[in-house]
């Protein structure tokens, strides 16, 4: 009698949505036989509801598939962040907001020009000699990174890939400091060369993918005699650099297993998509005279000056785009529909008879996009997925808002607020607008109107408007300043807000705004909305439409149990405040050439200058987080806070509340630093949990508080790599082309100090003074090159690389439980030491119970030993320890020894790789105290002597796959097949010589576990459910060589003879009928040296399946697969056979004994139509 299970979606009933189950049943390990096949879960893997709490943004994940081989383990899948989309998002190639993960990718920030181009800093690097403006060499270099004819600073790259992410630059120094990364970052000719040793033992290698142009519009002929003549030539862009912005994943290989590699095949789509960049400075200047003493004299109030206009237009030249994904039993195909992915297909790896692949789809991924009316973007409205034979097994739905919708990317909109999100403004012409309502000004009230005067040709061609001809009278058209604030009903535009399940289950997401404290005059403060929306809440609903979970979200800072635990659900967060103005020193100079006085006029700029994300894509963060569930009564269930570490001023617009002697407190000098400090961690400081006293009331008592404690470390101090950065600020003379800055940089040397200069050329001085400010230089937004006041934004500065690269590691965490009066019940301790920076490895792992004991782990990897440690790291062998103690120390007493374990390797010479060779464990008879030091592997040659050796890996095959090993004394054998990914058989007490198996599953020679036979193609039987072939179909029979004659072999198989085969030297045979006209044999040899199986003579028809050959005296277990599936039967010491039949998905179905009996059935009742 069989057992039916039904998976039934009627409800759906899991307070989390999250899960961790795999999609795919897949057998991934280096010694026995894997387990078998589980039914699916619900959620396929999927999690909906997944929030970044410091961001308070929802991040929803979709497995398509998790690639694994012996060593590697790479999931692929699609993504979306539920966040504010800004204007000019471009269309993925799954619609809006939704983004493929395959395995990894590189992204670079340009830092004024490409590195690798001939005016770049590779091919431009600093003088070779101490710095000084009356250096001419020097002043010859900085004057040509002024004029963007060289480039002075090296760019930064962002990585992502399964085993971290962060940032680097050329020659591979990592922001923040990770010693188990190793970034090969090189300049090969005109392109970089990037490569990623992760610290999963992993080798990345890219490609370039995204190419771009981006070219500077000239406003006037450069070669004009006297008076500048407008450009009218019909391609008025300079020629630009075509450059890599954008790095694709190109293969990932597995160092610990040989021909285990990953691929990815592309094309290139020659794209020509062209975008356009306006960049508009806007001076606000005092009044300046000097009076017939001689003293300068100003107005309070400002006058507003024609803005200084720079415009770009970007040409994305070509991409690559995603062909296939290789491994080695299948690989991904993707499918497109111009630049929209439609299908991925899951196709496993066949071989006709002379080996050569071919594949078949088992199972695909379609993705529906629709594009709304009205709308310029694609939306991802259903993945829905498919069996091998086409049939629909579920999908996932998504809904989004369309309230409203974002513009075309092409329009080049002004319809953003001040952090680039959309906020309906369609009639905005400028991103210039007035400062009051997100900078902290005082004083505000003496700024100018709301009106921009434009008057040169340039701008009417801005803005729109006709060009006057000569004779203009000179009067300047006013156009309106911008709308810049916030619109929360636009910020939602397109964005998410229904997910339904496979189960039928829906999951609704309720947003509001974020929130910031914003302060005017004095003290007084105010709660302002701004900077995108958050999580406010998630709905969950069964598929028959009743409620059955709700998570609730408020957002503060302070702490439940700190001085400010009233504004813990406050709902302000900090905000990065968009850098839009800029703070100007005008200097006047007097007799002598000293600066006789000083006025801080302002510049009001389109776009920041500073970089407003502070955290995972958010220009927002909270310190405190509370998470609150309500059952399907909506009855109050449990509530969790997390705090996480306060921002600090190096990630803030630092201007303050007030000023006495009445200036704007804006910044004169704003160092953007292209790289971040890693101060915003993703691990809470401190976790508390509370549970319900009432059910229709918020009352709650604390029941866990789990405290973190992070520490620093400093990258070692190095000459190497680039470290030298500086920023350049030009100076605007009114009418005049000579250059005035202050020259800041770093000196070579990592954590040095800022050191600037002021260098002052200023001949025929006027009464305009002379005007100094600073942003972001890029290849955007090239100086004030040739006409001053007709040229691009005259900002030229800078990017600041902070030398002093650093990481903060997890040190502590104490979890202290309490009852429900509150009383402190048990506290447990974790600690961790990480002794070694060249790996950051934890090295002291100590676990301190309630009464004081403490368990400790001593750790030692293969950065710890100079010799043998380099080869096993170059081998992947990165995160691994060679060494474990165990110890514990008592209050009072020393510590104490409790165990360890030991790893040795060796160098396999037919691969080269360096393979685990012996595992010694701590022989203790009783507890023994701690020899000095721990470091029992000493000099990579000695070893304590209390080791002894528990395994012994003997034998590994030129695939890298242990075959042999021994553990306590017994010998285990093994056989790998499936293209020598898949253990087929283990048998004990056993050499790897003498045993074969085969199930005929494959029609490689090389695949069928150590016997040989003619290359005739199995089939499909009942029994044992696997392959089968006709034996007198092979002309020489089955054979397997070199077993002793001494020794007694099994011959195991199941045939549908009546009577056993002929085999040399049997001396005995069980005969075993199993139904369905297929018998058991089992033969007793001994005798031989070889084993040759024929049919008996008369015999054309019978089949055979499940061959087994191991030595009296062992016993073996075997498996054969589906590919991409997993494990699809299993046999026992005793030949009997348990099968796995899979539905076209690759979900379990049925399991059935070795006489086809149904032992379990497993139906699965999703939502499959849309």
């Amino acid at each position: 009698m069989f057992k039916q299970v039904i998976v039934c979606a009627a409800l759906y009933v899991s307070i989390s949505l999250s899960v961790s189950a795999q999609v795919v049943f897949h057998k991934q390990q280096s010694g026995a036989v894997g387990s078998p096949p589980v039914m699916a879960d619900l959620n396929l893997g999927s999690t909906v509801d997944q929030v970044n709490y410091q961001t308070g943004t929802v991040n929803i994940n979709i497995p398509i598939y998790e690639i694994k081989t012996r060593g590697l383990s790479i999931p692929i899948s699609i993504s979306y962040q539920c966040q504010s989309f800004r204007v000019g998002e471009e269309n993925g190639m799954l619609g809006l907001g939704w983004s493929l993960n395959t395995g990894g990718g590189i992204t670079r920030q340009v830092n004024g020009l490409p590195d690798e181009s001939i005016t770049g800093i590779a091919k431009n690097p600093f003088p070779n000699s101490t710095f000084s403006f009356s250096n001419l060499a020097w002043l010859s270099y900085l004057y040509k990174v002024l004029n963007a004819e060289t480039d002075g600073s090296w760019d930064i790259f962002n990585y992502n890939l399964p085993s971290g992410n962060g940032q680097f630059v050329y020659g591979g120094m990592t922001f923040p400091y990770d010693p188990a990364t190793k970034i090969f970052a090189d300049i090969q000719g005109s392109s970089y060369q990037l490569y990623v040793y992760g610290k999963d033992g992993y080798e990345y290698s890219f490609k370039e993918g995204v190419r771009k142009n981006m070219r500077k519009r000239k406003w006037y002929n450069e070669n004009s005699s006297g008076a500048p003549d407008w450009n009218i030539s019909t391609d008025p862009y300079e020629a630009g650099i075509v450059h890599t912005t954008d790095w694709v994943i190109n293969g990932i290989k597995s160092r610990k297993f040989p021909n285990d590699d990953i691929t990815y095949n592309y094309y290139t789509v020659t794209d020509n998509t062209t975008r356009y960049y306006t960049s508009e400075t806007l001076p606000y200047s005092h009044k300046v005279q000097v009076d017939p003493s001689g003293n300068i004299i100003y107005d309070n109030g400002y006058q507003v000056d024609q803005p200084i206009l720079s415009k770009t237009k970007t040409i994305q030249v070509s991409h690559e785009q995603l062909s296939t994904i290789n491994f080695p039993e299948g690989r991904l195909y993707f499918v497109y529909d111009g630049a929209l992915l439609r299908e991925i297909q899951i196709q496993k790896k066949l071989f006709t008879i002379t080996g050569s692949p071919f594949y078949e789809t088992v199972k695909k991924y379609v993705f529906e996009l629709t594009k709304p009316s009205g709308s310029a973007y694609y939306q991802l409205s259903a993945v829905k997925v498919l069996g091998g034979d086409g049939k629909d097994l579920y999908s996932w739905l998504f809904n989004y808002n369309e309230n409203h919708f974002l513009p075309d990317p092409q329009s080049d909109s002004k319809a953003q607020d001040w952090w680039g999100y959309y906020n309906g403004a369609i009639g905005n012409r400028t991103l210039l607008s007035s400062i009051f309502n997100p900078f902290l000004l005082a004083n505000s009230n003496s700024l100018p109107s709301s009106d921009i005067p434009i008057l040169r040709r340039e701008a009417y061609e801005v803005y729109g408007e006709t060009w006057i001809q000569a004779g203009y009278n000179g009067i300047p058209k006013y156009i309106p300043m911008a709308n810049r604030d916030y619109n929360f009903d636009y910020a939602t535009s397109q964005l998410l807000n229904k997910v339904t399940l496979p189960t039928g289950a829906l999951v609704l997401y309720d947003y509001e705004p974020n929130q910031y404290s914003q302060i005017r005059q004095g003290s007084s403060s105010s709660k302002v909305n701004g900077a995108g929306i958050r999580i406010k809440s998630v709905k969950t609903y069964g598929s028959n439409g009743n409620f059955i979970s709700r998570k609730d979200y408020r957002y503060g800072y302070g702490d439940p149990e700190g001085a400010l635990y009233q504004y813990v659900e406050s709902g302000v967060g900090f905000i990065t405040v968009p850098g839009n103005i800029m703070g100007v020193d005008r200097n006047y100079i007097g007799v002598g050439g000293q600066i006789q006085y000083t006025i801080q006029d302002i510049n009001l700029l389109s776009h920041p200058v500073n970089n407003i994300v502070r955290y995972n894509g958010s220009c927002v963060t909270y310190q405190a987080v509370t998470e609150l569930t309500r059952g399907s009564n909506d009855e109050y269930g449990g509530k969790n806070v997390y705090c996480f570490f306060p921002a600090t001023s190096t990630l803030e617009w630092n201007v303050t509340s007030n000023n006495p002697n009445g200036r704007l407190l804006v910044p004169s000098f704003y160092i953007n630093s292209g790289i971040k400090d890693n101060l915003l961690l993703s691990t809470p400081k401190t976790i508390y949990t509370y549970t319900s006293n009432l059910l229709n009331a918020e009352a709650y008592s604390i029941i866990k508080k789990v405290e973190n404690h992070f520490i620093t470390f400093d990258n070692p101090k190095t000459d190497k790599g680039p470290v030298s950065f500086f920023v350049a600020i030009q100076a605007m003379l009114a009418g005049m082309e000579n250059i005035v800055s202050q020259y800041c940089y770093f000196p070579p040397g990592a954590n040095t100090d800022l050191v600037c200069h002021n260098y002052y050329f200023m001949p025929n001085m006027d009464d305009n003074g002379v005007s100094r400010y600073l942003a972001e230089k890029d290849a955007n937004n090239p100086m004030n090159k040739y006409f001053t006041g007709k040229y691009g934004v005259s900002i030229t500065g800078s990017n600041e690389l902070g030398l002093g690269s650093y990481c903060k590691l997890l040190d502590t965490t104490t979890v202290t439980e309490y009852d429900r009066y509150r009383t402190d019940g048990p506290v447990i301790k974790n600690i961790m030491k990480y002794e070694n920076k060249s790996h950051l490895l934890p090295t002291w792992i100590g676990t301190i119970n309630s009464n004081k004991d403490t368990l400790i782990q001593h750790l030692r990897y293969p950065y710890d030993y100079p010799l043998v440690g380099g080869r096993i790291i170059g081998n992947g062998v990165k995160t691994d320890p060679i060494e474990k103690i165990q110890t514990i120390h008592r209050p009072g007493y020393d510590e104490q020894l409790l165990g360890g374990e030991l790893r040795t390797y060796k160098l396999h010479a037919g691969t080269g790789i360096w393979n685990i060779d012996k595992i010694f464990t701590l022989n203790l008879q009783e507890t023994s105290p701690l020899l000095s030091g721990y470091l029992y592997y000493n000099g990579d040659t000695t070893k304590d002597s209390r080791y002894e050796m528990r395994q012994y890996n003997e034998v590994f095959d030129d695939y890298g796959n242990l075959t042999q090993f021994i553990v306590d004394g017994k010998r285990t054998a093994m056989l790998w097949g499936y293209n020598d990914q898949q253990v087929i058989a283990s048998v004990s007490n056993a050499y790897s010589s003498e045993i074969a198996y085969t199930d005929f599953e494959t029609s490689s020679r090389v695949d069928e576990g150590s016997w040989v036979r003619s290359m005739t193609s199995g089939t499909t039987g009942t029994v044992p459910g696997g392959k089968i072939v006709t034996l007198s179909s092979l002309a020489n029979g089955i054979q397997k060589g070199n077993i002793n004659s001494y020794k007694e072999y099994i011959v195991s198989y199941y045939s549908t003879s009546t009577t056993p085969y002929k085999i040399a030297g049997t001396f005995n045979v069980d005969k075993t009928p199993t139904g369905g006209g297929w018998t058991y044999y089992r033969h007793m040899i001994r005798g031989v040296n070889s084993i040759n199986i024929q049919s008996p003579t008369g015999d054309t028809n019978s089949q055979i399946g499940e061959l087994r050959l191991y030595p009296a005296g062992s016993l073996m277990i075997t498996a054969s697969y589906l590919p991409l599936f997993g494990i699809r039967s299993t046999g026992d010491a005793t030949g009997r056979i348990k099968h796995y039949e899979f539905d076209s998905g690759g979900r379990l179905e049925k399991e059935r004994d070795e006489y086809t009996n149904i032992l379990n059935f497993y139906q699965y009742m999703f939502r499959v139509t849309p």
